[in-house]
């Protein structure tokens, strides 16, 4: 079944297509009346296409759908508008459909068929025919990007070498326009320059690729690129993947998702900053702190803190500010029979906000300290 979001600002516009949507048995997840909203809540959705008004205030339909591609390239962008006048840059934003309001249910049908279409091949071409960890190619993405051929580090010719590859990669199995690459990685180039550095990366690329039997992994169409790999392993693919199969933590899933948790060893490319990698590591980080926090709140239901505080402490590190986690941290120590523990976590965190941002700790967590302090 198709998963589906909507953003309409117009009440009765969005009411009446999740009603057409959910009657040609489309799971509308989630719907929207502002794209603000709408991106408070991206990490934690899971779907297929996005339904996006294009005229709204603050932030319009193009713009959320760079948003959403950026987040997640796979999803599919479909606009509805009352206007005419946005085709063309509609369609510049690789969308699947543009459909004029009012929306008739024949129009509505078609549009779906070219959805499911598309999510039939990038469906099949998303999972890499083979992903054990002695696939020839080996690609790590957390922390920092590193590929290694036959467990041997690959030397790259230059740096750009390395950064477009890991640009693709972002984009695998996802055709991604010759400009916008140029864009992304050779913007402080005039464009005949810049389009030079491209081909000559790729011709590297393409060398080093052909070692192990993937020399037409790097296709060229109408001025998009696309990078199909198919004998690899990559921690970040590892991780998502899993984490997608395990829904809720309970006695069956929790050890496979504590050993999934482990390949986070840093944020999403962060050792090499890309600036066109900072919406899917934020995406990655907002997914491990959701993991975290289930995890967290299993072991407290347990009656467990001692296991708990393992993954408190995990979600003060990746949210260093985080008042609600520093509250649970010191009841963890609390409840552990560590109260000296749990007073020196404020005493930590009042420091660091302090001397980071200048700002005293919340009254909740000041009392919580004094409750703590006065049972001594």
């Amino acid at each position: 079944m198709i998963r589906a979001i909507i953003v309409e600002d117009e009440e009765l516009s969005r009411q009446r297509l999740v009603r057409n949507l959910e009657e040609l048995e489309v799971n509308v997840v989630a719907s929207f009346s502002s794209g603000q909203t709408m991106i408070k809540e991206l990490a934690m959705l899971d779907f297929d296409v996005a339904f996006l008004d294009i005229e709204m205030p603050m932030i319009s339909g193009l713009e959320l759908s760079s948003h959403i591609q950026k987040w997640k390239p796979a999803v599919q962008i479909v606009f509805v508008t009352g206007y005419t006048d946005y085709a063309v840059a509609a369609f510049e934003q690789e969308t699947v459909d543009y459909i004029l309001k009012p929306i008739l249910r024949t129009r509505l049908e078609k549009t779906l068929k070219r959805v499911e279409k598309k999510l039939q091949h990038t469906k099949g071409a998303s999972l890499p025919t083979k992903v054990e960890k002695n696939a020839p190619l080996q690609i790590t993405c957390f922390n920092h990007f590193s590929v290694k051929i036959y467990n041997t580090p690959v030397k790259w010719k230059t740096l750009k070498v390395k950064e477009l590859f890991a640009y693709l990669f972002m984009h695998h199995n996802t055709p991604v326009h010759r400009d916008t690459i140029i864009d992304q990685l050779w913007s402080d180039h005039d464009y005949r320059k810049a389009k030079i550095q491209l081909h000559t990366s790729l011709t590297y690329l393409r060398k080093l690729l052909a070692t192990i039997g993937e020399e037409e992994s790097i296709t060229f169409s109408s001025q998009y690129y696309q990078l199909s790999l198919h004998d690899y392993h990559c921690d970040v693919d590892t991780f998502e993947h899993l984490l997608e199969a395990y829904h809720t933590v309970n006695t069956e899933t929790i050890h496979a998702i504590q050993e999934t948790l482990e390949l986070y060893t840093g944020g999403y490319l962060e050792q090499d900053g890309y600036e066109w990698a900072h919406a899917k590591a934020s995406y990655l980080h907002e997914l491990m702190i959701i993991q975290l926090e289930r995890l967290a709140k299993y072991y407290e239901d347990a009656g467990l803190p001692s296991s708990q505080l393992k993954y408190l402490h995990w979600l003060q590190r990746l949210n260093p500010y985080a008042e609600h986690v520093v509250q649970k941290l010191m009841l963890a120590y609390t409840k552990a029979g560590s109260r000296a523990k749990a007073l020196q976590v404020y005493d930590h965190f009042k420091t660091t906000m302090l001397n980071d941002i200048g700002l005293e700790p919340e009254e909740k967590t000041r009392k919580l300290y004094e409750l703590i302090h006065h049972d001594l």
